[in-house]
Order: structure tokens, then C-alpha cells, then sequence
């Protein structure tokens, strides 16, 4: 029991569990970005990051993850990672060495992979510092934030601002910590830059590498200790500085040693009775000796210390020997001075001899007994060369064992680490391939936006083009309505000549029937006087043929008409079917069977199914979309398609024009020669005519005729033989053409 309090101890005295501050778990993350790939190579942070790791693996923390020349994802990544060890940690702390950043009073840490071309671009390339320390917020005890980064930064001179009172710093700016028993340690003082150092490491690192693992010293001494080295080695121009605040009491990243209480070193059973028996032996009295017997009364030291014991009785016996020899001595002398008598002097020497006697004995028993001791001893010397030798033999066993074990162990080691090699491999795949697939995102989601702006341009563009066809529209609706206002007041101003030529023939008439009375008087010229006076009346009957109210010689649709600069959605939707050649009328503002006819041309050409009933938003920016005409030419009786314009039929001559558009060859009648009239004029009536004759106006045509007609109301009995041949053309043709068809042989 007592050899295994003793193991017990020792290894609690090896370990230091002793110490209460071991019993906490205590974590540690190390970055080091050396290998910038868009900037210039930092010499020092790889060796910062391997010296800052050895320190807190020597100072014992549980978790020490080192990571060097990591780019965005990766350092993410292992952000990620280290917040599932802080989780339940009391202990956190975060080692960066690199490029550091302050935008706008942000803190960023630059990754090995960042471009920085803009400001912007911080905010995905870089990590904020409020990122670290969110990720150490659940450490109970400590959180601590060690930044070696405030070198000057080389992005400053080449990134662009977007916003031109967006600050960039020099070096980084102050932080305030939000939480309790939260440091964060800069390199250089906020503003102000560090110095990479000409040495192995940076002067900073190599100060917190001298001061942080030293046992009990508080971490404010130590950053303190550290300032004080780096203004000395740098000569006063870098100043570290930490922000935050601790509590009371002392922290130090290596607990100070705590005695160990006295134990007893470990030792095995033959051990322990060994150190009994050189105790008894150190003691050296009988009963040290019968003591060590009692307590271990069977064994090599056993038959040691009985022998042990056997020889100091014995020696006692010899010295109470030579002692009884020496008062025997004496008392003869004494007797022999006094004059004793000879029986007592003869009984004192043989008291004498037989003390010799006992004393020479004693000595040879101390012989004996030193004899078997040193036989004893030399037993036990050859027993502990046996268990030496066997003892070598077992360690030569065990080291065989144990290099067979290491080699099995670098085997198992080599593969972990090809393993390792080959998932880090996979992993760095699959992190350029998740870099790549997010730059298609990006140049997909740049290239889309694009898309859209242009869209929103081409709509813009159309939007403007249609309300610039839309003023347009109403320029030339303007422009038409003032035409048509022209053109009735010229058809009144030809109707009221007409009706003034109709007075005039009615004077005519009147002159001509006094003429005809004065030559009935004349009983030599009767029958020329007939002819004279069936000319006159048929004259005056051609010219005075009734013409109806002149109140109505404004057309009907006109009557309603609105206003040139009103709009409406049937006069836009008519302006722009005649702007894609579906319709030639006129704009009326009017959904009239013209305009149905014109939509539903559209529907049949441009493949759409809107309702011809009605005007439609739909239709009208369906049709405001076609930029080139849709519906083929289509041109009145008389003229043919020649590219976007009607051209007049011109016939050869003896060609005359026919129904379907062709030049065809007609026979003309002549006109029959009418018979003189029995009765002879007087040469001068057959020779000169009259002047009111002679000023008489030419009749109107045919078609001017029958457009007086409809507009007075009196088409059918113009037109005689073909009553409803305007109602029924009007249908399929614009007004002009069925005028033109219904008038090829007016009868009026």
C-alpha cells in the first residue's frame, strides 16, 4: 500500500495536477498569412505563427490549431471550426499575424487570396475583427485577441473608393470591447503602423514569446514587459497597446508552480524493506534490530538483520567480556596492593582467565558472524547481478517491442498523414471549385443585372419612342382634322358655286322659255322653233335638278367630331394599325367597322387574337411594339402596291382599266349623229349662238355628282340602276375606292 501511495504521488507531482489553474480547458487559434498573392510576400508571419503555437502548446493548452496562408474560405472555415472548442472552453485565444485593414473605423484581416480593388470589396474578401470576437464570446474567463497586423498596408495605394469620403486608415483603429475579461492586444497603437522586423521574428511576437510563458506573471505584466522591449528595440516608433479591461485579479498564462507535498519516491516492495533495514542499520541498536525482525520476520533482509543482530550481541558480549576481564584486573591489583591472601588472588585470576576466555570467544563469534555477513552480502550481490542481467534482457525485449511498436506507429502515421494529404487536397478542390462556382454566381448575376439595365433602357427607349409616335399621332390627328375642316369649307365653298350655277340656269331657263314665246309668234320657223325650245328645256332640266337642304353640307360624322387635341384609345389604336399598313382611313376616333376591319387585318398577319369589337390597352402596345409595316399594301381601284405607296394604273391607249385593276382593250360606240330638225333656222340662229350660252358653265361630274348626293341624301335616285352599291362597298373599301367603284358608270 505504501509503494502505491507512492506512485500515486509521483505522478501527480509529474503532471502538476496539484494546481487548480490546469484543470481549466484552455484553447488557442494561430494564423499566419505570409504568401500574399496580389501584394508583396511577408517574411515574418509564418515564423510568428510557429513560435506563438509552440508557446501555448508549452504553456499546456488543450486545443492549439495552427493555420498559415489561408485564403477567404479557409479562414472562415477555420473560424468555424474553432467555435465549437471555444464552446465550453475557459480559455480563448486568437494569434493573427498578416495584413490588417480599417475602413470607415472597421478593422478587417486581409486573407492570402484578397484583391481589394475597391473599398467595397472588403466586405467579401476580408474578415472584421467583430468576427473573432464573436467567435471567442463564449470563453468563461478569457478572451483574448493578439494582432500583429498593423503593418502598412499595400492594398491603400491602388484601392479605389467608391465613395470619395470613405476613410482608409493607417494601421487599424481603436476598439471598445463590449464584453467583460475581453482583450485585444494590438502590435502598433491605433493609427499608427508595426514594423515586420529584420529578425526571425517580428519585435512584437518576439517580446510576447519572451514574457507570456513565464509561470505566475500576470498577462498585463507581461504585455506591459513586451511594450517596454518593443519601444526599446524599435527606438521609440512602434508602441504596442491593448484594449480592454481584466478584473482584480491576477491571470497568468502559466499558473506559478505550487509545492508538492513531501512523498515518499516510488519504490518497489524490496525497495521499501530495504530503506526499513538501512534505517534499522543507521539506528543500530537491538532493538531498531528486533523491531525490523517483528515488522519483517521473513526474507533476505530479514536473515540480514538477524545476523546484523547476532553481531552486535555479540559485540556486546565481547565488550561486557573485556569489561568483566578489565574489573577482574583491577580487583586483583586491588587484592595484591592490600596484600591479599593467595586463595583470593588465585580466585581473581581465574575470574581472569575465564573473562579472556569469554572475550576471546565473543571475537570469534564476531568472526563468524561477520563472515556470514559478508556471505550474505556477496549472495545478494550475485542475486542482483542475476536480476540485473535479467533485466536488461527484459529491457532489450521491451525496446524491441517498442521499435516494432514505433515503426507500426510511423506506418500508421505515414499513411494518417498521406490520408491527411489527399482529404486537404480534396478539400482545396472543392474550396477553389465553391471560389469558382461563386465567381460564375457573380459574373451570372452581373451579366443578369446588365441584362436588366438594358432591358430597363430598351424599355425606357420604347416608352419614349411611343410617346414620341403618340405626340406624332396627335400632331398629324391635329393636322388631318384641320385638313378635313379645310376640306369642308372648300366642299361648301363647291356647293355654293354649284347652287349659284343652279340660279344661273334657272335664269337661263327663264331667258330661254321668253325666247321660246317670241319665236312661236313666228309662223315661218315653227319647227325649228320646237327643236330650239326640247334643247332649252332639257338644258334647264339638266341644271335645275332639285339638290335637296344646303343645311346638310356638313358630312354626319363630322358633326360629332371632338376636338383636334382631344385623345382617345380608338384614335391611338387607329393611328398606329395605319402606321403598320392595316389601315388607310382616316383617323376618326371612331371604332367603326373600318377600324375592326383594320384590327382584324393585323390579327391575321401579325398572328394575335384580339377582340375586333373594341379597342384594347392590350392591342394598342402590341401594336405600338411592331416597328415595320404588317399588313401588305393594299391600294384603291386604279392604283397598284409599289413598295410602301400606291402608284395610278396608266394605260395605254386603246386600254381602258377594268374591275380587277388590268388594262384591257373596249370597243368604243360611236355616238349616234342626230337628225336635223325639219324646221330651218334662220342663218343667224344656226351660226350664233347666244351669248348667255356661250358663258354657260360646264356641268359637274359624274362622281361630284354622286358625293353631293350622299351628302344631301339623294344617292339612289343618283345613281338609278345600282342603289345600295355604296353601302355594300364601304365594307371592304375606304370611302374613295367605293366612290370610285360604285361611280364607273354613273347614271347621274
Amino acid at each position: 500500500m505504501r509503494a502505491c501511495w507512492a506512485s500515486v504521488a509521483a505522478i501527480f507531482l509529474i503532471f502538476g495536477l496539484y494546481d487548480p489553474a490546469f484543470a481549466e480547458k484552455r484553447v488557442a487559434l494561430v494564423i499566419g498569412n505570409s504568401a500574399y498573392q496580389n501584394v508583396g510576400r511577408l517574411l515574418n508571419p509564418a515564423n510568428d505563427s510557429a513560435a506563438m503555437s509552440e508557446t501555448f502548446k508549452s504553456a499546456g493548452f488543450d486545443v492549439v490549431e495552427l493555420k498559415r496562408d489561408v485564403k477567404a474560405n479557409e479562414m472562415r472555415r477555420a473560424l468555424r471550426d474553432f467555435s465549437d472548442s471555444v464552446r465550453d472552453a475557459d480559455v480563448a485565444i486568437v494569434y493573427y499575424a498578416g495584413h490588417g485593414i480599417e475602413i470607415d473605423g472597421t478593422n478587417y484581416l486581409v486573407p492570402t487570396d484578397a484583391t481589394l480593388e475597391r473599398d467595397i470589396d472588403a466586405y467579401d474578401e476580408a474578415i472584421p475583427l467583430e468576427r473573432l470576437l464573436a467567435v471567442i464570446e463564449p470563453a468563461r474567463k478569457l478572451r483574448l485577441v493578439i494582432l500583429d497586423a498593423c503593418r502598412d498596408n499595400p492594398f491603400s495605394k491602388s484601392m479605389k473608393r467608391t465613395i470619395a469620403s470613405r476613410a482608409i486608415g493607417r494601421g487599424l483603429a481603436k476598439v471598445d470591447p463590449t464584453s467583460p475579461n475581453t482583450l485585444v492586444a494590438f502590435a502598433a497603437k491605433a493609427g499608427s503602423t508595426a514594423s515586420d522586423g529584420d529578425g526571425k521574428n517580428s519585435p512584437f511576437t518576439a517580446a510576447l514569446v519572451k514574457y507570456l510563458p513565464k509561470p505566475g506573471l500576470d498577462l498585463r505584466k507581461a504585455f506591459g514587459f513586451a511594450r517596454d522591449e518593443v519601444l526599446k528595440t524599435t527606438g521609440n516608433r512602434q508602441e504596442p497597446f491593448i484594449y480592454g479591461s481584466l478584473g482584480g485579479d491576477d491571470f497568468a498564462l502559466v499558473p506559478a508552480a505550487v509545492p508538492a507535498p513531501a512523498v515518499a519516491p516510488a519504490v518497489d516492495s524490496s525497495q521499501g524493506v530495504r530503506a526499513d533495514y538501512e534505517l534499522a542499520e543507521r539506528v543500530g541498536t537491538k532493538e531498531a534490530w528486533d523491531f525490523f525482525l517483528s515488522t519483517y520476520p521473513d526474507g533476505f533482509y530479514a536473515k540480514l538483520a538477524q545476523a546484523q543482530r547476532n553481531k552486535l550481541e555479540a559485540e556486546q558480549s565481547r565488550l561486557a567480556a573485556i569489561e568483566k576481564s578489565r574489573s577482574a584486573e583491577e580487583e586483583r591489583a586491588r587484592l595484591a596492593a592490600e596484600g591479599a591472601k593467595a586463595s583470593a588472588q588465585a580466585k581473581a585470576a581465574a575470574e581472569a582467565r575465564a573473562a579472556d576466555e569469554a572475550r576471546a570467544a565473543a571475537e570469534r563469534k564476531k568472526v563468524l558472524e561477520e563472515a556470514k555477513i559478508v556471505e550474505v552480502e556477496r549472495a545478494q550481490a550475485k542475486a542482483a547481478e542475476e536480476a540485473r542481467l535479467a533485466a536488461e534482457r527484459k529491457k532489450e525485449i521491451e525496446q524491441t517491442k517498442a521499435a516494432e511498436a514505433e515503426h507500426a506507429r510511423l506506418v500508421l502515421q505515414a499513411k494518417a498523414a498521406a490520408d491527411a494529404r489527399i482529404a486537404a487536397e480534396n478539400a482545396r478542390a472543392a474550396a477553389e471549385a465553391e471560389v469558382k462556382r461563386e465567381q460564375l454566381a457573380l459574373e451570372r448575376a452581373k451579366a443578369l443585372a446588365e441584362e436588366k439595365a438594358a432591358e430597363a433602357a430598351r424599355i425606357r427607349a420604347e416608352a419614349q419612342a411611343r410617346a414620341e409616335q403618340d405626340a406624332k399621332v396627335v400632331a398629324s390627328t391635329t393636322k388631318a382634322a384641320e385638313e378635313a375642316k379645310a376640306n369642308q369649307d372648300a366642299e361648301r365653298a363647291r356647293q355654293q358655286k354649284v347652287v349659284q350655277e343652279a340660279r344661273l340656269a334657272e335664269a337661263e331657263r327663264g331667258r330661254l322659255a321668253a325666247q321660246v314665246k317670241a319665236n312661236e309668234a313666228s309662223t315661218n320657223a315653227v319647227t325649228a322653233d320646237d327643236a330650239v325650245r326640247k334643247e332649252a328645256q332639257s338644258v334647264v332640266d339638266q341644271k335645275a335638278k332639285p339638290i335637296g337642304p344646303l343645311a346638310n353640307l356638313t358630312p354626319p360624322n363630322d358633326q360629332g367630331a371632338s376636338a383636334p387635341g382631344q385623345e382617345s384609345l380608338p384614335r391611338l389604336l387607329q393611328a398606329q394599325l395605319r402606321r403598320v399598313g392595316c389601315g388607310s382611313d382616316p383617323v376618326t376616333g371612331d371604332w367603326d367597322a373600318s377600324a375592326q376591319k383594320a384590327l382584324h387585318l393585323f390579327n391575321k398577319n401579325a398572328g394575335t387574337k384580339f377582340d375586333v369589337r373594341v379597342a384594347t390597352i392590350d392591342a394598342l402596345d402590341v401594336v405600338r411594339g411592331k416597328t415595320g409595316r404588317i399588313c401588305p399594301l393594299l391600294c384603291e381601284h386604279g392604283f397598284k402596291a409599289d413598295g410602301d405607296s400606291c402608284v395610278k394604273i396608266i394605260c395605254k391607249d386603246g386600254l381602258e382599266l377594268s374591275d380587277d385593276n388590268s388594262c384591257e382593250r373596249v370597243e368604243r360606240q360611236k355616238p349616234r349623229r342626230k337628225e336635223a330638225p325639219t324646221a330651218t333656222l334662220t342663218p343667224e340662229r344656226a351660226t350664233a349662238p347666244s351669248p348667255e350660252r356661250q358663258r354657260e358653265p360646264a356641268a359637274p361630274s359624274a362622281i361630284q355628282r354622286a358625293d353631293l348626293a350622299k351628302q344631301v341624301g339623294g344617292y339612289r335616285q343618283c345613281m338609278g340602276a345600282l342603289p345600295g352599291c355604296y353601302e355594300r362597298a364601304i365594307r371592304n373599301r375606304s370611302p374613295e375606292a367605293a366612290r370610285a367603284w360604285c361611280n364607273r358608270r354613273p347614271t347621274c
